[in-house]
């Protein structure tokens, strides 16, 4: 499929929604509600929810002609089912299965968006084995690796504990691998479909066969060898040359060191994606060294030359050679002084250097070796023999560069990230953060010296190898976990809120403590302290000082628990601030204690027209009231604001009705919260209202604030646009604090600007900085026949400067406080 029509079936119509975006958003839902489901609320309704949302999307037909997304929506709808029927929270094994379908589901998506260069946007380019996943780079990041080229690994082992151990750890660094427990199955699952490795336990027996004989049998059958790691508890030579004569490419002792053998899988499994070998020939004899050249670039090697010494750093910084071959005699000088000054440069230590000459005396060839030579080839070489001594060099040295790299960011027990990894990592995301929350979770194994102690060296590392495994199967794919020290992990998580992560601090904090420690005689559990920390856009250093800091002094205090850093402690402390409030909100909303206040707005030359601002007010069971402005914070940030300005818009209407059937018609300054700046449902409320009462529109003024104007312009102007047909009216509060403030002016029609409370506050005369800039802001407003309110008189003075500045309209307690109905005669008083 290259193109839309053969996706969709149909020709994309202009203005129609694209279904790869419209997935995308499907997507991201259902991402949000499974964090939400296993952070902060678990509910089956909430599950039947998601598995609704895949069926959606399973049904539109163009997602149908998808298959690699529909079959993977599929299958995570099966599991989902699973949860359901099940009718508790999933366990850990189903739960991390759920949640690697839905980052497939994300990469197939991704890849589908984001083709290759040459490829339709829409194309089905991957196949169903072809979503993609992360992997770390030459660089130390992370790249996208589509699941096409993740080589296939079978892992046999009956010891189910060891097999998904290292099913999960594998597959981590970029391999699909499917565990088997049964010698048959495995013999079945070769026949169907080669692995490009296969990691089994030697010696385990079934049926009189053990996995060796599977093994060789299978390599008998195919016409190709699959390359082979056998792991064992035996490491005596009897059984290492047994495994050897099986065909086995490595042997490694259980417990197994998961970075060497992801290491040796590499070796074994990429080798064809290599590209070519580069060796840098360093010789005066041109024809010699083109005659070198040309053998090694016939064997699909990349060579470089080079006729004088003078130039062989500048070939060395540009060419990156793989392996160096080097004449021993040069005219300008001698080869020994050559591989010294190579050897003296930290990037070039362990290329290898062989040289290239007709000598003969055993003396210099050795002579050569102390030097830091790696072999002495002499003149003339063996074409066969040249090409197979560099490849078989090169290919060791490269195997060996990608273990110890490997090696060097991994920790040999437990094959996670070591703590330099982890602290580099670290600092590369503060300097550009992700969106949503960043957080660090550091556990501390406490009494880890007692337990070492009784376990002794190698069960305290079995421990902390199992308490490794629990963590990884908590934590997902996206989150990067290290063990910090010998004693204490660290997790760097991304996710929507910062609730979730402390929420995942704490399940971490069940599971390692229901966890019982293999080979204990007293059924020993784990007491485990956890620190939780919010990573802003600081210094690693100080972020990880921080939560280890805060680990210490939980530890020392008894430990056991889960602790909030100082960064993360004040604002749960605000969050639980927030929601005392909003439980008083709606207790004393359901109680029916909300009422609205009407302060005037006056005229400062006397037009006599009625005009209100409309106030929240809500009171306790004493009938005090509360703080309105905490109130509608908490509100807010519980999705609840909407709702209050429509009741407010509504209340304020009966009051308007009533006045209209009194023959008064009152102007109503309504103020609209950022979150109702959207013309999607605000428009059809206000006009059914208005309808139904028989009012007027221009009873209504909008308040809307300058700065969420601002943020979703694009929003607000269709949305003042329809308020406008409607015969309402617009006014901007907290207006000209900022100079951008006047330039909205020019992309939106108000009637009205509200001037910021902090221009009102200490006005001092004419010479008063505030007072320049008000008139300033005075005169603009006028000159766009628009008129301005100046708020919070609270003094003769404030109301002397409001005159002064030839403001239009006044508001303030010094005129009047506001009152719970509309009692000001605005004929009388002005």
């Amino acid at each position: 499929m290259s193109n839309y029509k053969e996706v969709s079936g149909q020709p994309k119509a202009a203005g129609a929604v694209d279904p790869l975006d419209a997935l995308a958003q499907r997507v991201t839902e259902i991402e949000a509600l499974w964090g939400d489901l296993l952070y902060i609320d678990w509910t089956i309704s909430g599950c039947e929810q998601i598995k609704t949302l895949i069926g959606e999307t399973i049904s539109d037909s163009n997602i149908r002609r998808l298959p690699s997304i529909a079959n993977t929506a599929d299958t995570l709808s099966l599991r989902l089912s699973e949860v359901i029927d099940q009718g508790t929270h999933p366990s850990v094994e189903l739960r991390s299965e759920i949640d690697a379908r839905i980052r497939i589901l994300k990469w197939r998506l991704y890849d589908l968006r984001n083709p290759p260069k040459g490829k339709s946007r829409h194309s089905e380019s991957l196949s169903e084995e072809s979503p993609t996943t992360l992997r770390l780079d030459q660089h130390g990041g992370f790249e996208r690796r589509p699941l096409a080229a993740r080589p296939l690994v079978y892992l046999f082992d009956r010891d189910t504990g060891c097999g998904s151990n290292l099913t999960l750890q594998v597959s981590q660094n970029g391999y699909e691998v499917r565990a088997f427990y049964e010698l048959d199955t495995l013999g079945l699952a070769c026949k169907q479909q080669l692995p490009a490795a296969i990691i089994a336990d030697a010696f385990f027996h079934e049926g009189g066969m053990d996995a060796l004989e599977t093994i060789s049998h299978l390599a008998a059958c195919k016409q190709s060898k699959i390359p082979t790691l056998f792991i064992s508890s035996r490491g005596d030579y009897a059984s290492r040359y047994r495994a050897w004569g099986a065909g086995g490419d490595a042997y490694l002792m259980k417990p197994v060191n998961v970075p060497a053998l992801v290491g040796k899988l590499d070796e074994l499994t990429q080798s064809s994606d290599l590209e070519p070998y580069r060796v840098l020939i360093v010789d005066d004899d041109i024809m010699v060294s083109h005659y070198n050249a040309q053998l090694l670039q016939q064997a699909g090697m990349v060579t470089h030359t080079i006729h004088h010494a003078n130039q062989i750093m500048k070939g060395l910084m540009e060419f990156h050679p793989d392996l160096v071959l080097l004449d021993l005699y040069l005219e300008e000088c001698n080869g020994f002084d050559v591989a010294e000054l190579i050897r003296q440069e930290e990037a070039f230590v362990n290329v290898p250097i062989f040289f290239l000459s007709g000598e003969k005396s055993r003396e210099i060839q050795l002579q050569a070796l102390d030097v830091g030579a790696d072999d002495f080839l002499v003149k003339p070489v063996d074409r066969d023999w040249l090409v197979s001594v560099v490849r078989s060099r090169i290919k060791r040295g490269r195997a060996l560069g990608s273990r110890l790299k490997y090696m060097g960011r991994r920790d040999s027990v437990t094959g996670l990230y070591n703590r330099s990894y982890f602290v580099r990592r670290l600092e590369g995301l503060m300097m550009d953060p992700p969106p949503g929350a960043l957080g660090l979770i550091h556990i501390r194994i406490d009494y880890f010296s007692e337990l070492r102690g009784i376990l002794g060296v190698a069960g305290s590392e079995r421990m902390m190898a199992d308490a490794a495994r629990l963590v990884t199967l908590t934590t997902t794919l996206e989150d990067l976990v290290a063990r910090v020290d010998d004693h204490s992990f660290m997790i760097l998580t991304n996710r929507k809120h910062w609730e979730h992560f402390v929420n995942l601090a704490e399940l971490l904090h069940k599971k390692l403590t229901e966890y019982r420690i293999a080979g204990s005689e007293h059924g020993l559990s784990i007491s485990a302290t956890i620190a939780v920390g919010l990573c802003k856009k600081q210094q690693a250093a100080m972020i990880i000082t921080e939560v280890e800091e805060s680990c210490s002094e939980a530890a020392k205090a008894g430990g056991n628990r889960v602790q909030l850093a100082p960064s993360l402690a004040a604002i749960a402390e605000l969050h639980d601030e927030h929601k005392s409030h909003l439980a008083q909100l709606v207790e004393n909303a359901q109680a029916g204690r909300v009422h609205l206040a009407y302060q005037p707005i006056v005229s400062a030359h006397g037009d006599g027209v009625e005009r209100y601002e409309v106030l929240f007010r809500i009171s306790n069971e004493l009938g005090e009231e509360l703080p309105v402005g905490k109130l509608l914070a908490a509100a807010q940030r519980a999705g609840m604001v909407k709702k209050i300005d429509q009741g407010v818009i509504r209340q304020a209407m009966v009051s308007a009705k009533k006045r209209f059937d009194q023959g008064r018609l009152a102007t109503l300054f309504v103020k609209l919260s950022a979150d109702s700046l959207e013309p999607e449902q605000l428009p059809r409320v206000v006009a059914h209202d208005l309808k139904q009462r028989g009012l007027p529109g221009e009873i209504l003024v909008f308040l809307l604030p300058t700065v969420g104007v601002l943020k979703r312009l694009d929003r607000v102007v269709p949305l003042i646009q329809q308020l406008r047909e409607l015969g309402c009216h617009i006014a901007l509060e907290h207006f000209g604090e900022n100079l951008a403030d006047l330039q909205l002016l020019d992309r939106i029609k108000v009637e009205y600007v509200k001037f910021h409370p902090a221009l009102v506050a200490g006005l001092e005369g004419h010479k008063s900085k505030k007072m320049e800039r008000l008139q300033q802001l005075v005169a603009e407003a006028r000159s766009r026949e628009i008129q301005t309110i100046l708020s919070f008189i609270e003094n003769p003075a404030a109301m002397t400067s409001a005159w002064q500045l030839g403001v239009d309209l006044i508001q303030g307690n010094f005129v009047q406080p506001a009152e719970g109905h509309m009692a000001f005669d605005f004929l009388m008083n002005y």
